[in-house]
């Protein structure tokens, strides 16, 4: 089956209202790194993981690295619901790890949400 899904260019461009169910979600997101900034991009981002770990709803996360393109990282993350995510999101802390983490790379992320499908 395959996963409903949600794409933004990045996480500003999100809409206000997206129209997932209130069930679990998964996080992709895709950051393709300035060479010379990818130690401090591990960092913000682990830092930022650290910050979700006691956000109400962030179930799991984990950073990798592409193999073919070593300065283009993958982070996957789970949370209970789209409101959960979306309140971490909004928070003014992430918002400034973000705004760090974009400094240093090529183009914006891609983030996109998945569920799963809801059997009617």
């Amino acid at each position: 089956m395959a996963a409903t899904f949600s794409h933004w260019n990045s996480l500003d461009d999100r809409p206000g209202q997206v129209a997932l169910k209130d069930s679990a979600i998964r996080v992709l997101a895709v950051f393709v790194v300035l060479p010379q900034h990818e130690e401090e991009v591990q960092d913000l981002l682990r830092r930022l993981r650290s910050k979700a770990l006691s956000s109400a709803g962030y179930q799991l996360g984990t950073v990798w690295q592409d193999v073919a393109v070593p300065y283009r990282l993958v982070a996957f993350e789970s949370w209970q619901t789209l409101e959960h995510y979306l309140m971490f999101q909004g928070q003014e802390e992430t918002r400034q790890f973000m705004k760090q983490i974009k400094s240093c790379l090529a183009m914006p992320p891609q983030v996109s949400l998945l569920q799963q499908p809801h059997s009617e």
